[in-house]
Order: C-alpha cells, then structure tokens, then sequence
C-alpha cells in the first residue's frame, strides 16, 4: 500500500511538472479533466522485461543508464475533479501508463510547489516512474514487429500472432 502511495505522489510530481505546457482551463468553462486518476494495472501481456532509458527533461538534471521495468504497475486517466477547474495546469487528454524506474543516485532538489491543496517546499529525490502518454484499443493487433517475427494479441483466446510466408511473396502476421 505504502508502495502505490508512493508511485501515486511521484506520478503527480512528475506529470504536474512536465505537462505545464498548452492551453489552460479558464473558470466559467465547462470543466475539462485536469487531474490523472491512476489505476492499479492487474495484468501486462508485455512480453519484455527492462529497458535502460535516459531521461531528459527541463527541470531537474539528465539521468542516464536508468532501467525502466517494462511490465507498468498503473494505468492513468484524465479526470475531472469536484466538477471544477484548477488552472494552474492544461487540459490532459492523453491516457498514460507508468512504469517503475531505477536511476543512478542523484542529489535531492529543493522545489516549491503550489497546487490546490496548498503552498509548500518539497524535497525531490530519485525518480521513481516514467509514464508515458498511451491510446487505449478495444481491437487487439496481431502485426510484424520486425521481419520476420509477429507480435500482438489476438481476439479468440488460444490464437496466438504467427507467420504466415507459403505462398505469399512477403511474409505477414495472422491469428490462428
């Protein structure tokens, strides 16, 4: 429990911080969902494990040799909160799915933060997830992922993403 507390206030750090970019939601108009609402992702078909990543971004120094762990523990949506608009940030209509990441010791970051739960200083420290912006699909995509191997679900449970190359000159993907 204390872990998905823990992912929740970093993915509102994180995503507050880096999502400052766009239109703002003005009072008086209809609300617009400006908060993510994170939920806990039960099952990732991902088949990969980790990935090393560097990260880059505005505020706080580069992080490099970073490992992303592939299978993401949470799933974020745009809400609306209290049917009200807080504008110190856009609009978000862009789903996320966040993944844990480790990155090399990095020194603690003082930053002053004002959200509509008050003004305070807050000490940052490792980075802990990276989420990144998603589409949700309700058709499952059985594709190449690179020549000649498929990848993807598909929609009858049993079928597996397979090859198919007799007869055709290219090779391409089918459930079967």
């Amino acid at each position: 429990m204390k872990s998905i507390a823990l992912w929740l206030f970093a993915t509102a750090v994180f995503l507050g911080a880096s999502l400052m970019t766009g239109s703002l939601v003005h009072a008086g108009t209809t609300p617009q969902p400006d908060h993510l609402k994170c939920y806990k992702v039960a099952k990732d078909t991902n088949p990969r494990e980790t990935e090393i990543v560097r990260l880059f971004n505005q505020q706080f120094p580069p992080e490099t040799e970073c490992k992303l762990i592939i299978k993401a523990p949470l799933f974020c949506a745009p809400t609306v909160k209290n049917d009200s608009n807080d504008d110190r940030g856009p609009a978000l209509t862009t789903d996320f799915l966040c993944y844990k990441v480790t990155c090399p010791k990095q020194e603690e970051i003082n930053v002053l933060a004002n959200d509509q739960f008050g003004f305070r200083q807050i000490t940052i420290d490792d980075a802990r997830l990276l989420c990144t912006p998603t589409v949700k699909s309700t058709t499952p995509t059985c594709e190449n992922t690179s020549t000649p191997q498929c990848g993807g679900l598909c929609p009858t449970p049993g079928q597996t993403c397979k090859p198919v190359t007799a007869g055709t000159a290219v090779p391409f993907c089918r459930c079967q």
